[in-house]
């Protein structure tokens, strides 16, 4: 049995495709079978290939897809923060800098924090250097969550597929070398 197909690249490219039991053959809009088979009253299907193209077919209508955007975005956000702070990294500056926070405020460390404490400075690092880009480096990635949540209120404004495309790249601030 054949049936009729469109396979949606953007909100208005398509192809036309042509399904011969499991044998897929793309068509021109303007096929003759397609068109017969549409003046019998079939509808044709409708799927999305590419899965970074923001829409999704709904009751034979095409809409925007918010909910893809947004994880592409946070895809985006999460690549950028880890191609320069990966988590390990993160989570042992965010340490350093509370540690280094509690002798400021003339706590004591314990055994264990001390020896956390004396570890992190890499050779040829003192502590003063070190307390002098860790913030530095920690306001980066608040600035680009910061980013990434202007680029959520952009996205969650837009009305066409340029727009929801555009708004998935955020204006992430440059590592602060």
């Amino acid at each position: 049995m054949t049936t009729y197909f469109y396979r949606y690249l953007t909100l208005t490219t398509y192809w036309s495709a042509r399904n011969d039991d499991g044998f897929i053959t793309l068509v021109p809009t303007d096929d003759p079978g397609l068109l017969e088979w549409i003046s019998k009253g079939n509808t044709p299907e409708k799927e999305v290939v590419n899965d970074l193209v923001f829409l999704k077919i709904v009751d034979n209508n095409v809409v925007l897809d918010y909910s893809k955007a947004v994880n592409e975005l946070q895809r985006l956000t999460e690549s950028h923060i880890d191609l320069y702070m990966p988590q390990w990294r993160l989570n042992r500056w965010r340490r350093y800098y509370d540690l280094s926070e509690k002798i400021k405020g003339g706590g004591t460390l314990n055994t264990i924090e001390q020896y956390e404490y004396d570890s992190f400075p890499d050779s040829g690092e003192t502590h003063e250097i070190c307390q002098s880009y860790v913030p530095l480096a920690l306001q980066w990635c608040i600035d680009c969550i910061s980013a990434h949540k202007t680029a959520l209120l952009t996205l969650s404004t837009a009305s066409t597929l340029e727009e929801l495309n555009s708004s998935i790249i955020a204006n992430y601030p440059p590592w602060i070398v």
